[in-house]
């Protein structure tokens, strides 16, 4: 397993262990549910769901499809991009809730979060697209693996 897969997966794990204590207090403090909410969603869906998926991802198809990843330093870009990006999209609507007055500031923060998040996505489609040797028409694609060639 690369070492970047090694991340993904490790995080997703930290992830769904935050995530569950967020629900646990969600739960014991049911007035936090409106501030919690987003965050908890983010958490769960972006870090655990989507961490794994990326981690599983990058370790599994190229595997399946005989064909190496384009290059490390993008899973690495995309590690650090959804991570950070989810750090800002967990805390900042916490922040603005409780910061009205500065509300633009915490806003433009978590836009920028957000697009970390979407550059991250982004990186991990083209990836896999390149790695499953894609090509505009894809009703002419190549067979990925000897499997898929019938």
């Amino acid at each position: 397993m690369s070492k970047y897969s090694r991340w993904f997966t490790i995080s997703a794990l930290l992830y769904l262990l935050l995530g569950a204590g967020v629900g646990l207090c969600m739960a014991v403090y049911p007035k936090s549910v409106g501030i919690l909410r987003f965050s908890h969603i983010h958490i769960m869906m972006i870090g655990w769901v989507t961490m794994m998926i990326f981690g599983l991802g990058y370790h599994v198809i190229p595997r399946f499809c005989a064909h190496s990843l384009i290059s490390d330093f993008w899973q690495g870009f995309n590690w650090w991009a959804s991570n950070v990006g989810l750090v800002g999209m967990m805390l900042f609507p916490i922040i603005r809730f409780y910061q009205p007055m500065e509300n633009t500031f915490w806003t433009t923060l978590f836009v920028i979060s957000g697009l970390l998040q979407l550059v991250g996505i982004f990186i991990f489609t083209v990836t896999m697209l390149t790695t499953l040797q894609f090509k505009p028409g894809f009703w002419k694609m190549k067979s990925c693996c000897y499997e898929c060639k019938s």
